[in-house]
């Protein structure tokens, strides 16, 4: 097996109408920090794939690559709030990710070994439907190769969401900062891949909407990164699979918000047109085998609980299972039942039978990446 990264920048013209806040009225100003997009390839036995990972709230719907050297490609969003609206990034993220995906198979080397660590991180995301200060776990991989530099992937569910509606600076926010640091810390490339964030952010672990405020989570992210233990893990077969589901939507009633922050919900609820229900009622979904190791790519927005079912359907054939969010496309919230009312809720357009309808087509797909081997 041989792997890739690439790294190249991806610049939006200035002025661009900025996505991720309902609240934001204001254009784009100026950069605040670089946007890029990284590029992950893998080779095995004559099959590749690549990821290709973008500081984009999310991933344009039909977005293709074709002829560049790779059998498949999987787009994967940051979901920083901190840039341009994506569909106005539908050129220029097909040309960066062509030559990323290009860098990145020039520079492909055998691995030697691949290893897994996961840990606990506190004091950077939490829960924001409840003040709870209970730990998130983050993991990471790492590709080892005979003479270029590692490879990290890292998996962390947070809305990387520090700086608010009032920044119209472009910025990778949260996640940015944490891929580069973790990049200088290694002196390796690490890929920061989003994971079940629909209820995780920074809301109660922030202290300002400042970029020095990003640069103390990321601190206090570093600090928790620990030397071990990692975990060999095999990672063949390669192998993947996806497929389509088709899920429940639901025009949301005229109810009362729970407080002001489920109003902004509500407004965002409002300003959708009937096609965008019908739109999102499809989406793609994806599941990457690698060995031991299982990855499930979806491009909702999952709440944490979700995730948690999806992992342990993972672990029932898998040593080491991952989940991340934001990739094909970009999909609304999946609320489980009894959030109703909340922010969440109003931004979702799914039924409350939307979830299940999911966790079955998660099952059904891993079935099918074994069936095929």
């Amino acid at each position: 097996m041989k792997v890739g990264v690439s790294s190249v920048p991806l610049e939006p013209p200035p002025g661009l109408p900025m996505a991720g806040y309902i609240d934001r009225t204001d254009v784009n100003h100026g950069v605040l920090d670089p946007l890029e997009v990284l590029a992950f390839v893998v080779e095995d036995r004559g099959r590749s794939l690549a990821l290709v990972v973008a500081d984009l709230l999310g991933i344009p719907d039909g977005l293709m690559w074709e002829n560049v050297g790779v059998d498949f490609v999987i787009p994967i969003a940051t979901h920083t709030h901190s840039g341009p609206s994506p569909e106005l990034m539908r050129e220029k993220l097909l040309r960066a990710g062509e030559e990323a995906i290009s860098k990145a198979c020039t520079q492909s080397e055998e691995v030697v070994s691949v290893e897994v660590m996961r840990f606990p991180v506190r004091d950077v995301c939490s829960r924001r439907d409840i003040n709870d200060p209970s730990p998130l776990e983050a993991g990471l991989i790492s590709w080892h190769r005979r003479r270029r530099p590692p490879i990290y992937l890292l998996f962390f569910g947070c809305h990387p969401t520090v700086l608010g509606p009032e920044n119209t600076m472009y910025s990778g926010d949260l996640a940015a900062c944490i891929r580069r640091a973790l990049s200088r810390k290694y002196g390796g490339t690490i890929l920061y891949l989003n994971s079940c964030a629909g209820n995780i952010s920074t809301h109660y672990t922030r202290r300002s909407r400042t970029y020095a405020e990003i640069e103390r989570l990321t601190e206090v992210f570093l600090d928790q990164v620990p030397s071990g233990p990692w975990r060999q893990v095999e990672i063949n077969p390669l192998s993947w699979q996806t497929s389509q589901v088709e899920l429940p939507v639901v025009p949301r009633a005229a109810l009362t918000p729970v407080d002001e922050r489920a109003s902004v919900g509500a407004r965002l609820a409002r300003s959708r047109a009937p096609s965008f229900l019908e739109r999102v009622r499809t989406a793609e979904i994806a599941f990457l085998r690698l060995g031991e190791i299982g990855i499930f790519f979806h491009p909702f927005e999952l709440f944490l609980s979700t995730c948690s079912v999806i992992t342990s359907a993972l672990k029932g054939v898998l040593a080491e299972p991952f989940v991340v969010g934001y990739a094909m496309a970009y999909r609304p919230y999946i609320v489980p039942v009894g959030r109703e009312g909340t922010y969440e809720w109003f931004a979702s357009v799914y039924a409350p039978d939307a979830e299940e309808v999911l966790l079955v087509a998660v099952r059904d797909l891993i079935k099918k990446v074994f069936n095929q081997e």
